[in-house]
Formats: C-alpha cells, structure tokens, sequence
C-alpha cells in the first residue's frame, strides 16, 4: 500500500505531467491557429493579386473591343447611307455590286478571353458585385453585337440571292441589318464607357 507521502508525490507528479500536458496542448492548438491565420492571410493576398491583374485584363480587353467597335460604327452608318440613297433612286441600285459591298464587310470578332479566364478560375467571385454585374452586362451585349452582325451579314447576303433582283426587298432587309447592328454597336459602346470608368 501506498503510504501518505508517497501518494503526495504521486499527485504532484501526475498533476505536473497533466499541467505540462495541458500547456504543450494549447501551444499547438496557438500554433496551428497562428498557421492557419498566416495561410489566410497569404490566401487573401494572393485573392487580392488576381483581382487587380484581372482587372488590368479587363481594362486592356475592353478598350481593344471598344475602339473595334467604335471603327465600325461609321462604316455602318456610311453602307446605311448608301442603302437609303438606293431606296430614293439617287444611286443606281445593282444587285451583284451590292452583294459585294456587303460581302467586303469585315467580321466582327471581338475579345474575351478574360471574361472566359476569370469565370473558369473562380476569381470572379472575389470581384464586387456591381463590377461583375457590369462587366456580365457588357460581354452579354458583345456576344449579341457579335451573333447579330456575324450571322445576320451571313443571311443578308444569302436572303439577297433568294430575292433575285427585287430591290425594294433587298434593301428592306439590309436597312432592318444595318439599324439592328448600328443598335447594337451604340448600345455596346455606352457599355464600355460605363465599365471603363469602373475599372479605373
């Protein structure tokens, strides 16, 4: 049996060994706490370093599509001008030099590789709301300028060899084009004015 001392020096020992326990818990419990705060702290910095590069994307894209855009629109307004000149009859209207004209049209092709890039990646979601509300604005009004010119050139110029000769139905159609895509040019440029201005 245990004798009074000797159960004393037992419990002191015991409790020390507890007391050290307990103390050697809690440093790891700090220092994993302490890690965890330096690996967020580093998160949020490399968080914030892909927003600002993403940012300097999208201020370098949008002023490249802006001043596309910004090109275009007077020839539009010019090949309208014609359109409606041929309407009055102040200018000869022949079917295969207007196929043509409107064949010698560039396509438009407009960046978005950042907007493509920043949602694959996530860091969209780190950006302020009204910034990705405008930029989502602005790449969706794009895509619309891109399909409406593209594909509504394509089927102009393919309408025109179904309508024959018929004047009044070929510059019909190229005029609605030309407006919708005229539309749409101007719609897109107040667009990247506006988002510009968030991006500085």
């Amino acid at each position: 049996m245990f004798r009074v001392p000797q159960l004393r020096a037992l419990q002191v020992e015991l409790s020390s060994g507890v007391g050290l326990i307990l103390f050697e818990s809690l440093l790891m419990v700090a220092s994993i706490l302490g890690a965890l705060a330096i690996d967020s702290w580093s998160n949020d910095k490399e968080v914030k370093a892909l927003v600002s590069h993403s940012i300097e994307a999208f201020d370098q894209e949008i002023k490249h599509n802006r001043q596309w855009v910004e090109s275009s629109y007077p020839y539009q307004q010019g090949i309208r001008n014609i359109v409606l000149e041929m309407q009055a009859g102040t200018i000869p209207f022949q079917a295969d030099e207007f196929r043509q004209m409107l064949g010698g049209a560039q396509k438009v092709v407009l960046r978005q590789s950042t907007w493509d890039t920043v949602v694959g990646t996530g860091v969209l979601a780190e950006m302020e709301f009204e910034l990705v509300s405008a930029l989502s604005l602005t790449y969706s009004l794009q895509r619309r300028l891109q399909i409406s010119y593209n594909d509504g050139l394509t089927d102009l110029i393919r309408n025109s060899y179904v309508l024959g000769e018929n004047k009044n139905a070929i510059l019909f159609d190229a005029l609605r084009y030309l407006n919708n895509v005229i539309e749409s040019e101007a719609e897109l440029t107040e667009a990247y004015v506006q988002v510009g201005e968030m991006l500085q």
